[in-house]
């Protein structure tokens, strides 16, 4: 699940359905609890670790199927509101082993001097200790969204 702010309002995204369906929940003013407003999308697509970002006027939300440990192919899926109707569109990953997230699970997105980076869980269910984290930078053309491997990468505003 993950949590999304925009202003004033914000919205909770989950998993229901036993993981067949995605709710969208919006939060009460002071952000503390649902106030029972929501929606469901990407109904029997099995995606959970939903992670969001408005660009331009287009939602982004990045997801993951439901594979336990195994990563797997993220998905993406745009909307013209929150609460809209979301359109999955395919997998914004390019470079190696992109058809399994490169080994990770999307977390989160976030921006940092107008730089959107995508952050991913490594898991390591042997030794969860040994679990770490990706940060890929998140480019947009047109539409489109694309995630590119990189070893290493200068942040934005340095």
């Amino acid at each position: 699940m993950t949590l999304f702010q925009e202003g004033d309002r914000a919205w909770l995204i989950h998993s229901s359905n036993w993981n067949k369906t995605l709710d969208i929940s919006e939060l009460t003013e002071d952000f503390t609890d649902v106030n029972g407003i929501y929606t469901s999308v990407l109904i029997e697509q099995e995606r959970e670790a939903p992670a969001l970002i408005k660009h331009g006027d287009l939602y982004y939300m990045v997801s993951s199927g439901c594979t336990g440990w195994d990563p797997n192919s993220a998905l993406y899926a745009t909307a013209g509101y929150v609460m809209g109707h979301w359109k999955l569109i395919d997998n914004p990953c390019e470079g190696k082993v992109y058809r399994r997230t490169f080994g990770g699970q999307n977390s989160w997105i976030f921006e940092v001097n107008g730089q959107a980076y995508l952050m991913l869980d490594h898991w390591c269910p042997e030794a969860l200790k040994e679990s770490g984290y990706s940060i890929l930078p998140v480019t947009f053309e047109k539409d489109q969204m694309q995630i590119s491997w990189m070893d290493a990468f200068e942040p934005a505003g340095n």
